[in-house]
Parts: structure tokens; C-alpha cells; sequence
């Protein structure tokens, strides 16, 4: 069972594939890589790198997060992944990381707020007219 955020959101990725019938090479070709890239994405170990993730979710149509603190927790979770899986010698100083999770944060933000403006104005502006 998924232990965090990031691992209930690739679960319901894994979900999605298998619903679809969609095989880890077929999914690997839609963003060029491996099958194996795409059963790591599938363990949350690593996540998919920078805004890929977001592509993925949107690829499987799997909502993004519905407030700042599921954003803020699968961020934080997918660089602690992502540097943890670095070897020691290629991880950047504390202050660097700490920039690309903010900018990474940042750029989760912006998609939400595009994928709130789409489903706005794809609403209907005024309540449909009871039927006689």
C-alpha cells in the first residue's frame, strides 16, 4: 500500500495503465523512455523528472492536487526521492536543492491554476433551465 503522497499518486497512475491496457512499453514510448523508467515512475522510486510528472498525471487524466499542501508534499517527496537515488558526489549543495524544489513548486502552481481556468471556462456560465 502507498506510504505517501507520491506513491498513492503513481498508484493510481499504475491504475489507470492497466485499465487502459496500455503496456509499460506503450507508455514508455509516449515520453521517451524505458520500460523500466516507467515501472520505477509506477513505485514512486524515482518520480518523473520536472514537469514530466505533471504530463503523466495529465496523460492518464488523473486530476492534479486539490490545495498548496498535497502540491507541497508530492514536490518535497518526489526531490527527497530524486536525490536520495543521486550518488552523493552528484547532489547539489542544500541551498541549490532547495531552489529547484521552490522553482519545482512554483511551476506545480501554475499548472494548477491552468487546469482550474480550463475547467472553469468549460463550465457552464449559467444554471440550464428547468426542463418542462
Amino acid at each position: 500500500m502507498p506510504r505517501t503522497y507520491a506513491q498513492y499518486v503513481m498508484h493510481l497512475v499504475k491504475a489507470q495503465r492497466e485499465r487502459r491496457k496500455l503496456s509499460l512499453e506503450a507508455v514508455g514510448r509516449q515520453f521517451g523512455v524505458t520500460r523500466q523508467q516507467v515501472a520505477n515512475w509506477e513505485r514512486a522510486s524515482p518520480l518523473p523528472p520536472g514537469n514530466r510528472l505533471f504530463d503523466v498525471l495529465d496523460f492518464f487524466e488523473i486530476p492534479y492536487f486539490i490545495g498548496p499542501e498535497p502540491i507541497d508534499e508530492i514536490v518535497t517527496d518526489a526531490a527527497q526521492i530524486y536525490f536520495a537515488g543521486l550518488p552523493e558526489s552528484s547532489r547539489p549543495p542544500p541551498v541549490y536543492a532547495e531552489s529547484l524544489l521552490e522553482q519545482a513548486k512554483r511551476d506545480a502552481y501554475k499548472r494548477l491554476q491552468v487546469q482550474r481556468e480550463a475547467v472553469l471556462a468549460a463550465a457552464p456560465r449559467t444554471a440550464p433551465s428547468p426542463k418542462k
